[in-house]
């Protein structure tokens, strides 16, 4: 009985060391996560208050890089004037920088942007 009971805190004690929770340290030092284009979450977000409404996609594109992912929808479904639109996420852990774009005869432009 008392063997089993040794092996089972052995067992229990391998199971908790086995579980990194903590991220670990490359040689050089923590690597901060990157958007597609290779901006840190900082770059991004100094780059951002140039954002300007009305700007192309490829203008966006051209000052932050591509996002990460993103959603098409119908916006402003509480208005009298919904309208098309389109998310560019850029994701960085628990932050996120969410770009909308509005549909304008068939040219997508900048419309909002939230942290």
């Amino acid at each position: 009985m008392r063997a089993s009971k040794l092996l089972a805190a052995i067992m229990f004690v391998s199971a908790l060391t086995g579980c990194e929770t903590t991220p670990t340290k490359s040689p050089s030092g923590y690597k901060q996560p990157t958007s597609p284009g290779g901006f840190t979450y900082q770059e991004i977000q100094s780059k951002s208050v140039q954002l300007r409404p009305g700007m192309s996609r490829s203008e966006v594109q051209a000052l932050l890089g591509p996002p990460t992912d993103t959603s098409a929808g119908v916006y402003g479904g509480g208005t009298s004037r919904p309208w098309n639109g389109l998310t560019w996420h850029y994701r960085f852990g628990f932050s996120f920088l969410h770009v909308d774009f509005a549909d304008e005869g068939g040219s997508y432009l900048l419309n909002s942007w939230e942290w």
